[in-house]
């Protein structure tokens, strides 16, 4: 339950989505919410206040972006109704320096570029320079549904043992029924994972629309989806979850909202532990996938190595450094951090360049403090190399923007393409 002393934004973040919204409600109503939230219906947003439910995680996003953006209205001197008028809908207001398009843009358009447009909008309104919130790191667990939670074998018959319990239901997209056995105990751990309150957990699974009537009918809790596909054509496109993970790593999640991410499916995330780690940087803290055979399922061992990570563990030990984060706000402040991290470890210039990819020359650069624009991806790798990670903030911009990491292209150059 959100604590009903917390009525108006505090530089310090909400710790819980329930906590958030509460405070939101009074700026921006239910309606708003929900939009921002990826709702359709204003129903949602109280069990999203009382911590009943909550908001997939871009809509999470979004209301984090709606809360920096109100507190930075607070912090400018305007009244909770001059606010509720900003964010309204019904036109552009005179001298509070907003394009009413810029709220659709947050909530209808692109989630990277209508956040940068709503912050820029806020601060104008604050008059000062103002430090962005830090959020805390949130845990993102990715769940699909056949062959993890249902598990079944090469020709689709059920698998039956004496741990698992039978359900009778029709899998999509056939109309047909089938009995899927699961375990009772995995649905447990599942609903513990997602009531801790650093951990969103989505669905990532070709069920789509059907996953809530599967959930209430062998006792899971009510989760949102990270996003779905509907038509058949979809399901036979397996790229589709890794695609749509990649661009909400890279394209729409900001730099200052920090994941660790857990993902378990049978079959697409296979690989995809190598990729994450290559982006392993800016906005990832940390990442595991967890790939169950699909005639097994999500197995107890598995569980207690999903519990691990969930309370701070790393990924696989091999590949599990002892990662620190740097705050960036100048050339100067990369410059320092990578030759005094480079000097630590006793590497000249031409190790670090191995280690990293980046020229020597351009390390050189670097520790100069004479960055450049296209140094970026160069800046990201060295600082992984050293086993740190770069909390940007926006009064490094000007220098060199972090969020625009083309993380993709890196990992594939780094790495290979996925097998």
């Amino acid at each position: 339950m959100a604590d009903s002393r917390m009525t108006r934004p505090h530089p310090t973040p909400p710790a819980t989505t329930a906590d958030l919204v509460t405070i939101l409600l009074p700026f921006l109503g239910a309606q708003l919410i929900a939009e921002l939230g990826g709702t359709e219906s204003d129903s949602d947003v109280p069990q999203w206040a009382a911590g009943e439910s909550r908001p997939a995680v871009r809509g999470l996003v979004r209301l984090r972006v709606a809360y920096e953006a109100v507190w930075l209205l607070v912090e400018g001197g305007l009244a909770n109704a001059e606010i509720r008028a900003w964010w309204g809908s019904a036109g552009s207001i005179a001298g509070m320096g907003r394009d009413p398009s810029l709220v659709d843009e947050l909530r209808w358009g692109s989630l990277k570029d209508g956040a940068k447009l709503i912050l820029k909008a806020a601060r104008a309104v604050a008059g000062a320079e103002v430090e962005p919130m830090i959020w805390p790191v949130t845990t993102l667990i990715l769940m699909d549904v056949d062959g993890v939670l249902l598990p079944f074998d090469s020709f689709g018959a059920p698998v039956h043992t004496s741990d698992f319990t039978e359900l009778e239901y029709w899998q999509p997209p056939l109309v047909r029924p089938t009995t899927f056995p699961y375990d009772t105990a995995t649905i447990s751990a599942i609903n513990r994972w997602a009531a801790m309150p650093t951990v969103e957990l989505n669905w990532l699974s070709a069920w789509g629309r059907y996953i809530d009537l599967l959930a209430k009918q062998i006792g899971l809790g009510d989760f949102p989806l990270f996003d779905q596909k509907t038509d058949v054509d979809s399901y036979r496109q397996r790229p589709w979850k890794r695609l749509s993970l990649w661009t909400f790593l890279i394209d729409e999640l900001p730099v200052n909202q920090p994941l660790r991410i857990l993902w378990i499916d049978d079959r697409d995330a296979k690989g995809a532990g190598k990729q994450l780690r290559g982006m392993r940087s800016v906005k990832l803290h940390a990442s595991l996938v967890i790939e169950p055979r699909s005639n097994i399922g999500l197995s107890h061992e598995m569980i207690q190595r999903a519990e691990e990570f969930l309370a701070g563990g790393s990924e696989d030990a091999e590949d599990a450094p002892s990662v620190r984060t740097v705050f960036l706000r100048t050339a100067a402040d990369v410059a320092s951090t990578i030759k005094t991290a480079r000097e630590a470890r006793a590497w000249s210039l031409d190790q670090l360049a191995v280690m990293s990819g980046a020229s020597t020359a351009t390390l050189e650069r670097l520790e100069a403090g004479d960055m450049l624009t296209e140094d970026l991806t160069a800046v990201v790798v060295t600082l992984e190399a050293l086993d740190l990670h770069a909390a940007a903030l926006p009064s490094i911009a000007s220098t060199v923007k972090l969020e625009d990491v083309d993380l993709a292209a890196e990992t594939e150059k780094r790495f290979g393409p996925d097998s």
